[in-house]
């Protein structure tokens, strides 16, 4: 949330890439619903078109993820310095979880929502290993109470019971790792390698869907009337008049990122 006095609007970031020809107006064929009407003899372009929204969905949860990181080794050093509970500190340990988070829900996590992005097969041994002590920790340290096997780094947490001498009154304590210098430069690396694949996977599943589609509408005249059904305005699905206008103005190749207030 940002706020200027009583002024407080929402700001939501923006992805897109592999835009076409420009149109005239902020409108746009929802393909994505156009995929979900489709007749089972178009089950193959049904396919492309959610397998490219899911790669570009799982590749923005990796731009966010990196950009995490990036603020986290910006933050690493008055970090390592801050007191208990002070912002630095704060602000490390929840973008060090935030990054590896979104980079397992990216790469490894399944729902009813997103098919998995798997890169693991373009990864090499030690990227492969890094990728299994990333996900160990946001299954077993962050998102459960664990060690994260099968890191071997200090112990996220820490809990214990005490009696204290001479008397034996009962104690608690608890220890927490706040920020980890050798996790910063895993994660960088790792999450960079796994945002370049993805990159190339929404370049190719974009290109699979425009070859399809084009097919696909050659030979079966009903297919362009139906996909009439599902244009929408730009605008709407941004959530932003300014966000669209951005998207929309000059080259329509490439990709393009930005944020927007409303």
């Amino acid at each position: 949330m940002t706020a200027r006095g009583a002024d407080v609007s929402n700001r939501r970031c923006y992805d897109v890439s592999g835009m076409s020809e420009a149109a005239n107006d902020r409108s746009a064929i929802d393909l994505v619903e156009f995929a979900k009407a489709l007749p089972p003899e178009h089950r193959a372009l049904a396919g492309a078109i959610l397998a490219l929204r899911d790669a570009q969905s799982s590749r923005t949860d990796l731009h966010v993820a990196f950009d995490f990181v990036t603020s986290l080794r910006q933050i690493r050093e008055p970090a390592m310095q801050a007191g208990v509970g002070k912002l630095a500190e704060n602000c490390a340990l929840a973008l060090m979880y935030g990054a590896i988070v979104l980079y397992t829900r990216a790469t490894k996590s399944e729902s009813d929502h997103r098919r998995t992005f798997d890169p693991r097969s373009k990864f090499d041994d030690e990227e492969k290993a890094a990728h299994t002590i990333i996900c160990g920790l946001r299954d077993d340290a962050v998102a459960h109470y664990g060690p994260g096997t099968p890191y071997a780094g200090p112990s996220w947490q820490a809990d214990g019971v005490f009696a204290v001498p001479p008397d034996g009154q009962i104690m608690t304590a608890s220890r927490r790792l706040m920020i980890v210098p050798s996790m910063i430069d895993l994660l960088e690396k790792q999450v960079h390698r796994a945002l370049m694949i993805a990159d190339r996977e929404v370049q190719t599943r974009n290109e699979a869907v425009a070859n399809t589609l084009t097919a696909a509408g050659s030979e079966d005249a009903t297919l362009w009337p139906l996909a009439q059904r599902f244009r929408v305005d730009l605008k709407v699905f941004l959530e932003s008049e300014a966000a669209a206008e951005d998207v929309l103005s000059g080259s329509r190749q490439g990709y393009r990122r930005g944020t927007s207030r409303h």
